[in-house]
């Protein structure tokens, strides 16, 4: 019933004109009211507790109910206002009217557990007020709510909470003020959600939303006596994240630490984004960047952050020095800005401050096609500018600085003249041989598309190689901490020593219409200027007021081309057999079977009767096999592709400074060319029965450099060698014949046979031993002839088999060689054998490779066994057998793999390898026949004289990774890291060694994180074997007590004495103290000190401490402790 009688403030609250002079009126308005609003479910509740039929649909029920009251129901039910506003009680307990006549004001008092809801079309919020009790003045149209309070604002992107004792309303307007109030507000700082409170004595929230704090308190800590807060005497919560402070003071603990009488903090950014701070070497400096086309990238650091907004896809528009919302953009403002944000494109001007080095300007831009509605922002010449230049960015830059020195630790810039005058020296650069009394800066990069057409354009040149250092190092982001520190930023610019101007088009048609003649056509031109630099020579002239270095054409290289050409000269194909049958008339060239005309006279019966029995996995049928197969098709294509370039070498070591430079002074030129080309053949008979391709191919390459009058002989003789080894042209041909002769035949219709001949036709060529040009024509020699083979491939594939045999003959005039191979498949068993014989030089004139057979067995799931054996047909014995077996158990949990040699030349076991790998743990023994070594107290280790078959190694490995350990209730967590290792090296045992990694992180939540990590390694472990020591004479030592050396943490020498030796340790410690965290790390490994007179070991220790503010992360103490110095 709760409902139904809330529900009657919902035409009251709005549609109230005037009070009503009776009870009695008032009390049908509300039944009547009452009636009209209630759900299906609230209809049937009430008709039960009159005892009235709840039978029908809730229309019936409601005529009952204004009968039972003897009300008429009314013509409209409206429960908005008229301004998009609408009024919810969710939950009541008591409902109570009065009126105050002597103010003629009425009133509704709701109490018990009220809960509120306003919806503000209009503006699309949501109002929630929760109380004990709340006062409606209907006249007024505002609340007053009293009693554990909390009202929510809830917006788009964002929901306000605020609570307090008191709190009045004003429904028209939204705007409400509190006593005692708390309000708070969410934000990401850092990856992390931290919720800040924000508490004043009295709160006020105007209809703009914009927040008032009186005597505020701002903290994150939730404690009753937060750790930190900044006190206010006022604080303003203004809209976009503007917010102020006046009379500010912020208390660690209850201890004052820092006053500020006032601080405005915009949310809304300065148009022109400014960025101001120190820097040793350019002094103060101011750096601002206004943004005419796109918006700058969010400043994830800022040291604010938890005022900033966090939502996006916003339309902005200048308001005086400020970016602010534009809720209502025009489209074309709307286009402009989408443009900007979706594809990254901006247009900005850049004017910089430096107190030492001066002003800075620039214009950078970067444009793509704008697509669908962006295209709105601009002219229809501007778009079709845009079709044309699909990426356009420039950077074009000058400055006006001036020359600066070091002297006593402070930089000067006032430097005395012959008058005795203090003043400024303002630098010019040059271009080429042109003084300009400005340095500069260009970067131009452009794409032009048109069609067929494509061209791009690189520029990009500096006045000089220290401009990018000077000015490219920039923010455009405010940093409040900046101020603070000595550097705001850290020197991280580069020199650009050397630069390229280049141009390049390419032209590639559609060739359609010439199609098969021309099937591509594509023409590349290039073009290139290089660029470096030097410093300028001060003997050559007075240069006092020009930059120290110039930039000066390096090479030149005005052309560059590349054209491509391909196509078919004779395309044509046979038709099939039943398109000959059909078409009598057709004049082509018509292929048939030679079998096809006999089998026209025989019967089919006569043909059944005369063939024997088909096997019972073989069938064949010719008869149709081709008759939807090309019976003859062949093409002759060709590419042709010609090249040409011609570049300048300019004379630029010689020229000391920018008036030297002369585009007329050449150390050399060179052109090169070459022409590539191909002519090649095909022809397919019945698919695959026959397949032809021969490629006639011309290579040419000429070199040649010119304009050498400035060297010497030497070197001119040198390039003239250079161009002579250089050009050369060659004829060559390679012909390639294959057929499928059986493809008909079941199992077998991947038996092929394959001839191959390439050769050289022409040659033309320098010879070093005559010093001339030579022509020389083809000879069936291994000279000219590179490849020629015939190979035979013949696979079988059965239902359980399948089995190839490849064989493979290199003929005359190249020495002979036949490589043969058979293989067989079925089950789990693979069968292999191979083997080679080839021509020597010897009388004999015949050598074999060695037969190689194999057989491997596969079992499945990691388990199979390998076995080959090499068989040498000169000594008529065998030469060498490999085994391998792999087992696998338990899903692959535990392995074990073995690996066999047995050398029969030797004869004796060429190794032998053996593993075994169960979950963490592995363990792998090898033993090889190889050098033996003794040990000799006085030389060390000394070689055997003979190769023996002994134990090479062995080593034991532990890597374990630990599941994360969960305790109380998750809070502590803990993960646990193993690595070691025991390698034995079982010919030199004192290069045995143990490596020992032990690693963990441990965390309790919201309170501690700690990381370890060491890794300590022992050279010596053979001195722990009695029988070892004896062979070097070193003592014995026990293990045990070795080990507890090197712990023994208060005694040094038992830590040196011990060959337990720490490599490396690394601890970091986190613990979360609420609003701040304090990080501890120590890191340590040795070194080889060398400044004493011996080289000796040293322990390097790193200590950092930090005190991070969570609100702030900017804010931080940091000390950095090492072994040459402790920074703060």
């Amino acid at each position: 019933m709760k409902k139904l009688v809330c529900a009657a403030l919902i035409i009251i609250l709005f549609s109230f004109s005037a009070a009503a002079d009776e009870d009695s009126s008032l009390y049908s308005d509300t039944v009547l009211t009452d009636i009209e609003t209630s759900s299906f479910h609230e209809l049937t509740q009430w008709c039960r507790r009159l005892e009235i039929s709840e039978e029908g649909s809730a229309d019936e029920m409601r005529k009952r109910l204004y009968s039972y009251y003897n009300v008429n129901p009314s013509s409209n039910v409206d429960k908005s206002t008229s301004s998009g506003q609408q009024i919810e009680i969710e939950t009541a307990e008591n409902l109570e009217y009065f009126t105050i006549e002597k103010v003629d004001e009425n009133y509704a008092k709701i109490s018990g557990d009220v809960n509120l809801k306003l919806y503000d079309k209009d503006k699309n919020e949501t109002h929630i007020i929760q109380a004990d009790t709340i006062l409606f003045n209907f006249k007024e149209n505002y609340l007053t709510a009293t009693g554990n309070i909390i009202y929510s604002l809830e917006g788009d992107t964002k929901t306000e909470n605020f609570r307090g004792q008191k709190l009045t309303f004003n429904i028209d307007n939204t705007e409400g003020l509190f006593d005692s109030g708390i309000t708070e507000q969410e934000r990401v700082v850092d990856d992390e959600d931290i919720v800040f409170y924000f508490k004043g004595d009295l709160i006020n929230k105007t209809k703009d939303n914009v927040v008032i704090l009186e005597n505020g308190d701002i903290t994150s800590c939730d404690f009753d006596s937060p750790h930190y807060t900044i006190k206010a005497r006022k604080i303003w919560l203004l809209t976009n994240n503007d917010w102020a402070i006046l009379n500010g003071v912020i208390y660690i603990g209850r201890i004052p630490l820092f006053y500020f009488p006032a601080f405005l903090y915009g949310g809304d950014d300065i148009f022109f984004n400014p960025a101001f701070g120190f820097n040793s070497e350019r002094g103060n400096y101011l750096q601002t960047t206004t943004y005419l086309v796109g918006t700058k990238e969010e400043d994830e650091d800022a040291v604010f952050s938890l005022m900033q907004s966090s939502e996006a896809d916003l339309y902005y528009e200048r308001s005086g020095l400020y970016l602010t919302e534009n809720e209502n953009p025009g489209e074309k403002e709307k286009a402009i800005s989408d443009y900007g944000k979706n594809s990254d494109n901006y247009i900005k001007f850049i004017l910089d401050y430096y107190s030492y080095l001066g002003i800075y300007s620039a214009i950078d831009l970067k444009l793509t096609s704008p697509t669908g509605s962006e295209k709105e922002a601009f002219s229809k010449f501007t778009n079709s500018l845009f079709t044309v230049f699909k990426n356009t960015e420039l950077y074009l830059s000058a400055a006006k600085t001036r020359y600066y020195e070091l002297d006593d630790g402070y930089y000067s810039v006032l430097f005395e003249n012959d008058e005795g005058v203090y003043s400024s020296i303002w630098l010019d650069s040059f271009f080429l041989d042109l003084k300009i009394p400005l340095r500069y800066g260009l970067d131009f990069v452009t794409e032009l598309d048109i069609d067929w057409l494509t061209a791009d354009i690189n520029l990009e040149l500096y006045s000089d190689p220290e401009y990018t250092e000077d000015f490219f190092e920039r923010s455009e982001n405010f940093d409040l901490l900046s101020l603070l520190e000595q550097e705001s930023f850290e020197e991280s610019g580069s020199e650009t020593s050397s630069t390229e101007w280049s141009a390049s088009l390419n032209i590639g048609p559609d060739v359609k219409i010439l199609n098969p003649f021309v099937k591509s056509f594509s023409l590349d031109v290039d073009t290139t200027l290089d660029w470096n630099s030097k410093e300028i020579d001060q003997d050559t002239g007075d240069y006092s007021d020009t930059v120290e270095s110039f930039f000066y054409p390096d090479s030149y290289q005005p052309l560059s081309t590349s054209l491509n050409i391909s196509g078919q000269v004779l395309p044509f194909t046979g038709s099939t057999e039943s398109e000959s049958e059909d078409d009598e008339d057709s004049e082509g060239l018509e292929l048939k079977p030679p079998w096809e005309e006999n089998a026209k006279y025989e019967t089919t019966e006569k043909i059944e009767n005369n063939l024997p029995d088909a096997a019972t996995d073989i069938s064949i049928d010719v008869s149709n096999f081709w008759s939807d197969t090309d019976i003859f098709s062949n093409s002759m294509s060709y590419s042709l592709t010609p090249q040409y370039t011609d570049k300048d070498q300019y004379g630029s070591s010689e020229w000391d400074n920018p008036y030297d430079i002369d585009f007329e002074d050449l150390d050399y030129s060179y052109r090169t060319a070459s022409l590539s080309s191909k002519l090649t053949y095909e022809m397919n008979l019945y698919d695959s029965f026959l397949d032809v391709s021969n490629s006639l191919n011309l290579s040419f390459d000429y070199k040649e450099h010119y304009n050498m009058d400035s060297l010497s002989d030497d070197t001119i003789s040198s390039y003239q060698n250079e161009d002579n080894q250089g050009t050369d042209a060659v004829i060559s041909n390679n012909l390639t014949i294959s057929s499928t002769p059986i493809v008909y035949l079941d199992y077998w219709e991947e038996t092929k046979i394959t001839y191959k001949f390439n050769s050289d036709l022409y040659n033309w060529d320098y010879s070093t031993d005559t010093g001339s040009f030579s022509n020389t024509l083809f000879t069936f020699t291994e000279d000219y002839v590179s490849s020629h083979e015939i190979s035979l491939s013949i696979p079988f594939s059965g239902r359980k088999m399948k089995q190839t045999f490849d064989i493979t003959t290199v003929l005359p005039p190249l020495d002979f060689e036949t490589e043969g191979s058979y293989e067989l498949e079925y089950g789990i068993s693979t069968t292999a054998m191979s083997t080679e014989v080839y021509e020597n030089d010897d009388e004999d004139g015949w050598d074999f490779e060695p037969l190689t057979l194999s057989e491997k067995l596969n079992f499945g799931d990691g388990n199979s066994f390998v076995n080959n054996i090499s068989y040498d047909f000169t000594s008529l014995s065998f030469e060498k057998e490999i085994a391998e077996l792999n087992l696998s158990f338990l899903n692959g949990d535990l392995s074990s793999s073995a690996y066999f040699t047995y050398d029969f030349t030797i004869p004796s076991v060429d190794s032998f390898d053996f593993s075994f790998a169960y979950l963490f743990f592995d363990t792998n023994f090898s033993a090889q026949y190889t050098d033996d070594y003794y040990f000799d107290t006085e030389s060390g280790w000394d070689i055997s004289a003979e190769d023996v078959f002994i134990p090479e190694s062995w080593d034991f490995n532990l890597n374990y990774e630990s599941e994360t350990i969960n305790l109380w209730k998750n809070r502590i967590n803990l993960n646990i890291d193993l690595d070691s290792s025991l390698d034995f090296d079982l010919i030199q045992f004192t290069e045995s060694s143990f490596l020992f990694e032990i690693g963990f992180d441990f965390q309790i939540y919201e309170f501690l994180e700690l990381t370890f990590s060491s890794s300590s390694i022992n050279k010596a472990i053979y001195r722990y074997f009695p029988s070892l020591c004896e062979q070097t004479g070193a003592k014995n030592l026990d293990v045990f007590e070795d080990l507890f050396k090197s712990f023994n943490f208060f005694n040094i020498d038992d830590r040196y004495a011990s060959n337990f030796n720490l490599q490396s340790i690394d601890i970091k410690l986190k613990h979360d103290m609420h609003d701040w965290d304090l990080e501890i790390s120590y890191t340590g490994s040795p070194y080889v000190n060398t400044d004493g007179t011996y080289p000796v070991y040293e322990w390097e220790n790193g200590l950092d401490i930090s005190i991070t503010w969570k609100a702030i992360p900017d804010i931080k103490s940091e000390i950095e402790i090492d072994k040459d110095e402790i920074s703060f």
